[in-house]
């Protein structure tokens, strides 16, 4: 019931995608493995300036797994991150 719910990656999780980057999931999305996630650092590991939304429901940027949270030293603005979800 939680997994339909929250999808497999809940709200808040870090998760790493194919495209190399690191994303904040927001929600969850259509699809159970395909949450609605913002960029937060890009593939050579510099923290973006404003996080990007990514469609991981392409191969692109697919979710390839978790992230643990002290491998990301980065300082989220919540209230931003609100603003995209």
């Amino acid at each position: 019931a939680l997994v339909k719910e929250f999808g497999i990656y809940p709200p808040g999780c870090l998760v790493r995608l194919a495209s190399h980057e690191i994303a904040v999931v927001l929600r969850r999305g259509r699809r159970a493995n395909a949450p609605i996630v913002a960029s937060i650092v890009n593939p050579a590991g510099a923290v973006l300036v404003s996080p990007a939304l990514r469609a991981t429901h392409l191969p692109a940027h697919a979710v390839t797994g978790g992230v643990a949270a002290h491998e990301v030293k980065v300082r989220l603005n919540l209230q931003q991150l609100l603003q995209m979800s």
